[in-house]
């Protein structure tokens, strides 16, 4: 006893049976040094026992007055963390949804909360089990990277919580009014979100028609970007033979290319974006391949420019390189992989002058490298 330690020797991750133990323990120290007689006479003897009494006796109430000071006070800071994540989902689903993009991440979280993730109408595709992280808070992703705690683990708590409770009662440990009031508090506070839960389930199912019908009038417009996204891919500068000759030429194209890469990534995003949600909502799922075409001949006109504006300015440096420096396993290697990609946009973009103008000149070069 006299090392005993509260957080070594029990703590808040400590089973109640830990707890129940160790009040058992020190009550019948207690009880057993009461119990011993001061003086006694043993044959011609007398035994004087008060003074070792007196030594014995802190001890075991010294610990347990501790234990009876600590599990009050544990279960205090049990209540008041899940009274704050109570709040916390009570005040989420208090805040209706106005819009797709926010009734998709209110029933992700809903569904989550309630247990019902994968199941519910217009729940998340997520995983429904997240990570377990102590007292058994068992936390699921939220569809933003957010932990949710699920009611179930709430009221798994809750329990835990109330199991306390009953040690107090049981070994007739002091608590204080607040104490009491906080715990009842926390009884209605899960009630409160049961009741929130089933209203917002009610009313996700009343609302699924119209955030759908919502999501489906953004299709046409995001398809409308789809289209000048090619518009802009067939401006006449992303084939000019003349802009490709000189470096000035060759800058102006590159920062328009910038421009388009751009907006062709907020469609490819845009479009992600409605396959998630049309995922989330349980309905079909819109096959965008335009959208991939789209990122497909962005990626190869690009590819194009950024190569002949590098070849432009490493066969320029090895031209200047004195003949004995020459390394021309190393350019041989380099000159292949410029080919490739000149091929490459030939072949992807037929009707682009300047792709046929890159193939010439690698080719050319390639035939003056010395075998």
């Amino acid at each position: 006893n006299e090392v005993m330690s509260i957080e070594e020797d029990y703590g808040p991750d400590a089973e109640l049976e830990v707890y129940r133990d160790g009040l058992v323990k020190y009550r019948d120290e207690q009880q057993m040094i009461a119990a011993i007689e001061p003086r006694k006479e043993i044959g011609l003897f007398r035994l004087d026992a008060e003074a070792f009494q007196k030594t014995l006796k802190p001890n075991p109430v010294k610990c347990l007055e501790k234990l009876q000071r600590y599990i009050p006070e544990m279960a205090m800071d049990r209540i008041h963390r899940l009274l704050g994540e109570l709040k916390e989902a009570n005040e989420k689903l208090g805040t209706l949804p106005s819009n797709v993009e926010e009734f998709v991440h209110f029933t992700t979280y809903l569904g989550k909360l309630a247990g019902t993730d994968g199941k519910d109408a217009a729940a998340s595709s997520g995983s429904p089990d997240g990570a377990r992280e102590e007292g058994d808070d068992t936390r699921v992703g939220d569809g933003e990277g957010e932990a949710v705690i699920s009611l179930q683990a709430m009221e798994s708590r809750q329990e835990d919580v109330g199991d306390i409770m009953d040690l107090v009662k049981e070994f007739n440990i002091k608590t204080s009014t607040k104490q009491r009031t906080s715990f009842m508090e926390l009884s209605q506070a899960l009630g409160s979100l049961r009741n929130q839960i089933e209203f917002s389930q009610g009313n996700t199912e009343a609302n699924i028609n119209r955030f759908i019908k919502e999501l489906g009038q953004e299709i046409p417009v995001m398809l409308d970007c789809v289209t000048k996204g090619f518009d802009k891919l067939r401006d006449h500068k992303l084939s000019d033979e003349s802009l490709a000759s000189s470096k000035e030429g060759r800058q102006e194209v590159l920062e328009t290319l910038e421009h388009i890469d751009q907006h062709v990534a907020a469609t490819i995003v845009d479009a992600q974006r409605i396959n998630d949600y049309q995922e989330a909502l349980k309905i079909e799922v819109t096959p965008f391949e335009k959208v991939d075409e789209l990122k497909v001949l962005c990626g190869s006109v690009a590819r194009l420019w950024k190569s002949l504006e590098e070849w432009e300015q490493t066969s320029e440096q090895w031209l200047q390189w004195r003949f004995g420096l020459v390394d021309v396993d190393k350019i041989s290697k380099e000159v292949a992989v410029y080919q490739k990609v000149a091929m490459q946009s030939t072949k992807q973009l037929e009707t682009n002058a300047v792709a046929a103008k890159f193939t010439a000149k690698v080719t050319a070069f390639k035939n003056t490298l010395p075998v």
